[in-house]
């Protein structure tokens, strides 16, 4: 909901994808491939530890798996919606298929040995220390069992770290990573979209969006029926915008002022021309609906029901600004979210 699109990591069969068929339908799938709200990462880069210690021999190792299943996006499709127990025809799967392919990404190719490069370098600066592996007066030619097991979970880190940086990704699931890469991640890991949020619900007195999909019965449908509406578009872009200008201590008094000062179209420069122009035109109806007359002498007509054509403006003009064209706020968002927890129950 707070994010323009969702890229799942698959491993071989993609099992998420069965999962949001099984939820969204068909077409709901569909529908966010078609406004690229959701792609899938096929992960085929590994970074692996020796068994045997061998002395000048590093334990670091890494590879790839290029299996049909594990390389080919149609393959990982296809396998992964067999998974679905209401069985889609062949024909849905084809169509599906083509669709989605497109939207798989691919770790390029050599990533996994920077990744142990970078692995490396950190073993030798005590840098897995803060995952809670200490690596001082550890000889790395002579690790135990446990101690590999560590290194494993370490690099691995590395390379799923790597990839999120070359993606311009950002992942919420992986605390290890703000750990790991405090320097270089600290901007990132301290104005996420999920912070700036937690703010404006308190502001609001509203459930986070976890919350809320426990009290909804079908959340994930929900959520793919909302995320494109115009309000939770604006949201979006509004508090991403905000995020890249100032700080999370900020941004309670930036949500308020917006609120307070929003303009309708009608209110800006531009909209200031257009409403004259509309005051305008709505004029001339007014005085073809008095009769003929006012058609043909128009003007002259216009000076005596001015009384009559002000106050029908003014209360068609309170109306369409307040109403159909007022100024939009991200409280708006809120109120989406308000209408579905109404609807649910």
């Amino acid at each position: 909901m707070l994010y323009d699109s969702v890229n799942f990591k698959v491993y071989g069969e993609n099992i998420p994808l069965a999962y949001l068929t099984t939820t969204l339908g068909v077409k709901g799938v569909e529908r966010l491939i078609e406004k690229k709200s959701l792609s899938f990462t096929l992960w085929t880069p590994n970074i692996m530890m020796g068994i045997d210690n061998i002395d000048g021999l590093i334990p670091i190792m890494h590879g790839r798996v290029n299996s049909p299943a594990h390389s080919d996006p149609e393959e990982s499709i296809t396998l992964g919606l067999n998974f679905i127990a209401d069985k889609l025809s062949r024909k849905e799967i084809k169509k599906l298929t083509h669709k989605i392919r497109d939207f798989y990404l691919i770790p390029k190719e050599g990533l996994e040995s920077d990744a142990a490069a970078v692995a490396l370098s950190a073993y030798k600066k005590n840098k897995f220390k803060l995952l809670g592996f200490d690596t001082t007066e550890l000889d790395i030619y002579n690790l135990n069992k446990d101690q590999k097991l560590k290194l494993l979970n370490c690099a691995t880190t590395c390379l799923e770290y790597k990839f999120l940086i070359s993606q311009n990704f950002i992942s919420h699931t992986n605390k290890k990573f703000n750990l790991l890469f405090e320097d270089s991640f600290n901007s990132i890991s301290q104005n996420t979209v999920r912070k700036y949020y937690s703010k404006i619900t308190t502001i609001e007195n509203f459930p986070d969006l976890f919350s809320l999909a426990k009290e909804l019965k079908d959340p994930l449908k929900d959520v793919a029926f909302l995320r494109d509406k115009k309000n939770i578009k604006k949201f979006r872009k509004w508090i991403t915008e905000t995020m890249e200008k100032s700080d999370l201590q900020e941004i309670t008094k930036l949500y308020i002022d917006e609120i307070q000062n929003a303009k309708g179209f009608f209110e800006t420069k531009k909209g200031k021309v257009s409403k004259s122009l509309f005051m305008w035109s709505v004029g001339a109806g007014l005085g073809s609906f008095i009769g003929p007359e006012g058609v043909v002498i128009g003007g002259a007509i216009g000076a005596r029901i001015s009384p009559l054509t002000n106050v029908g403006l003014d209360m068609l003009d309170e109306y369409m600004i307040s109403q159909i064209i007022k100024g939009w706020t991200p409280r708006m968002f809120f109120d989406e979210l308000r209408s579905l927890q109404k609807d649910d129950k």
